[in-house]
């Protein structure tokens, strides 16, 4: 099972590639949230150009099986 150590390894891995302008994480500490934009085309300030978004909260009990679910989002999205 996946866990929140190999989602933020695979955020480190996408930094590394050319898809950077393509998604945006972010942590949300005080309440445990991490939530992933993903842009299909890039980022741009055009107002059609709306983003898939997940996200996961860490501290609850279903939090192992979400944060499965967004990683092997995340990587799928991350290999096209």
């Amino acid at each position: 099972m996946k866990n929140l150590n190999d989602l933020m390894q695979l955020t480190a891995e996408m930094m590394q590639t050319d898809n950077k302008d393509k998604f945006f994480v972010e942590y949300y500490g005080h309440v445990q949230k991490i939530e992933i934009r993903y842009y299909e085309n890039g980022w741009s300030a055009e107002p059609d150009n709306k983003p898939l978004i997940k996200s996961v909260y860490t501290d609850n009990t279903d939090s192992l099986e979400q944060i499965e679910e967004l990683y092997f989002w995340f990587k799928i999205l991350l290999n096209n």
